[in-house]
């Protein structure tokens, strides 16, 4: 009989379950969305002059929209339906 460790321990899931619930809290800026909504703070907010570039997101954009921009076509487009589009860090 071989008995092995399992992969993830009941600990690992419920911190794994818990950080999750607490990232749905969260909206892309940062803030709960409890406190970025809240009527209270109308004007305690202020946007950044520029925004910051996510270059792995652009380069993934870039390539999805050369692709359809290449094979989607008026008379037959391309069912995008389950594509993922993956992202490489060029070598040096």
């Amino acid at each position: 009989m071989v008995i092995t460790d399992p992969e993830w321990r009941p600990q690992d899931v419920s911190l794994l379950v818990a950080s999750r619930v607490r990232e749905r809290e969260y909206g892309p800026h940062g803030f709960t969305i409890a406190e970025a909504t809240d009527p209270a703070n109308v004007n305690a907010f202020e946007g950044s002059e520029k925004p910051v570039v996510d270059y792995a997101e652009k380069a993934r954009a870039d390539a999805e929209a050369a692709y359809y921009k290449r094979w989607d076509q008026k008379d037959n487009p391309v069912n995008r339906h389950g594509h993922i589009w993956r992202v490489k860090k060029k070598a040096n």
